[in-house]
């Protein structure tokens, strides 16, 4: 299998917000590297493609590209 992510993961547990409009749901950053993050959710059902990524440890306010959507997980590139 090739890898073609740009930037090395590293895999977390951090907790996080993801928030879009006037919305915003809690999240769980299960992977993280300088390019983007795999993120978990209640439902990603309502989740648009632009969306803003907190995490709360670092106090890190990211926006971001959904990229992909399975289920409760969500892969983000960092814009």
């Amino acid at each position: 299998m090739i890898n073609k992510r740009a930037a090395r993961r590293e895999r977390v547990f951090k907790a996080g917000t993801v928030s879009f409009g006037y919305e915003r749901m809690d999240c769980t950053v299960r992977n993280l590297s300088a390019a983007g993050a795999m993120i978990e959710v209640e439902s990603s059902d309502d989740i648009p493609n632009e969306i803003i990524l907190d995490i709360l440890i670092s106090g890190a306010r990211i926006p971001c590209q959904v990229v992909w959507k399975h289920s409760r997980r969500l892969g983000v590139a960092f814009d």
